[in-house]
């Protein structure tokens, strides 16, 4: 109910006279996001894992972790820095929960700040409704990623180069799979001889980068191609979304004279365009699937910068469409429990869920045979 809660606030927020960038109504909907998010609790098999996960990297040197905690060896030296300094502090897994849902929600709402889109509210809500759960509550290390990528474009955009790249650096130590994306942002971005010169240094240092990283590359892609869900072709929902944004991309092509009228909308529209072509290629297996994740947002960032209110309401509508269903077909499973929050649970319930036996419930029912992607 409190998940339904907090879509039914953010679309009243984005179809009502709530458009004004004021300090009340960003700061409610970013406590509001942050306190769903980072209350995520009992959700699917990630938490389990990631509970496991910060419990043995406690008992262990940064160094060691690796080495001593099963499945780390494939995890980016970024986020177990990131639960070292949790644990440094003495704070528990749900702080480092906290932690990054603010990192997320704050990325999103700066990255919408420096592009001056006046209906925040509507990106806020397409974000909630469609990728909150696969990239803000489960992919844990690829949200965080997206989120450094936002920052970076963010960056780029008020035109700080250096620390523009530096973010989309730190975001691969959080998450490799934001070099898919990266690239084609400077390329499309720059322009000329720098184009040019980035296309050299990034063949230079791609090759000794590669090189050295074969093993850690390689170890990373067998923790995925050895377990038979990712291996799976992707659901039927994912071809039924690719139908939604290739109704978004015909609605912003017919509107681009309200979009595509400065160079910041016009890199986001290439990298739309891009994740558009290569959609069905990423889909054709659940383990690519993910790389959607860092084009298909800017959909939405587009969509909201359109003048036609009932084309956005049209679009919006559909997205919670598409939510009702993913909630009803995830309430149907006993195994996921999805949308416990932590601090409901534990300070106004006085719940306390046992985390050995919800363990033992995920491994009974196969989760990891029947896996929900995006």
């Amino acid at each position: 109910m409190l998940y339904i809660f907090t879509a039914f606030i953010l679309y009243m927020q984005s179809i009502l006279v709530l458009y004004k960038r004021s300090i009340f109504n960003i700061t409610f909907a970013n406590i509001l996001l942050i306190f769903i998010i980072g209350g995520k609790y009992y959700n699917a098999w990630d938490w389990v894992n990631y509970q496991s996960y910060f419990t043995c990297i406690y008992d262990y040197s940064f160094l060691d972790s690796f080495n001593e905690c099963k499945d780390i060896s494939h995890f980016e030296a970024g986020f177990i820095a990131l639960i070292k300094l949790v644990q440094y502090f003495g704070f528990s897994i749900n702080i480092l929960y906290i932690l990054i849902a603010i990192i997320n929600v704050l990325s999103l709402s700066f990255f919408i700040k420096t592009l001056k889109i006046k209906y925040w509210a509507y990106i806020y809500t397409a974000f909630f409704l469609i990728f909150s759960w696969a990239l803000w509550m489960q992919a844990l290390r690829q949200g965080l990623a997206f989120s450094l990528v936002l920052i970076g474009l963010s960056l780029l955009f008020r035109q700080r180069t250096f620390l523009a790249i530096f973010s989309f650096i730190i975001s691969l130590l959080f998450h490799f799979s934001s070099i898919i994306i990266i690239p084609f942002i400077l390329y499309f971005w720059l322009k000329g001889k720098s184009r040019l010169i980035l296309l050299l240094i990034f063949v230079i240092l791609a090759i000794p980068f590669l090189y050295l990283s074969f093993d850690f590359i390689y170890s990373k892609f067998n923790s995925y191609t050895e377990n038979t869900a990712y291996n799976a072709v992707a659901n039927m929902s994912t071809w039924l979304k690719y139908i939604v944004y290739l109704l978004i991309y015909y609605v912003i092509k017919i509107n681009r004279n309200d979009i595509l009228h400065n160079q910041y909308n016009y890199l986001l529209f290439k990298l739309y365009t891009l994740g558009i072509v290569l959609y069905p290629i990423f889909s054709l297996l659940i383990i690519t699937t993910r790389f959607n994740l860092y084009f298909m947002p800017f959909a939405f960032v587009l969509l909201a910068q359109i003048n036609n209110t009932r084309q956005k309401l049209w679009i919006l509508n559909i997205c919670v469409c598409i939510f009702i269903s993913f909630l009803s077909s995830i309430n149907t499973r006993v195994d996921l429990l999805p949308f416990n929050n932590y601090f409901i649970d534990r300070y106004l319930l006085n719940n306390n869920f046992d985390y050995n036996e919800q363990k033992y419930i995920l491994e009974q029912k196969q989760y990891k045979n029947d896996v929900i992607v995006e």
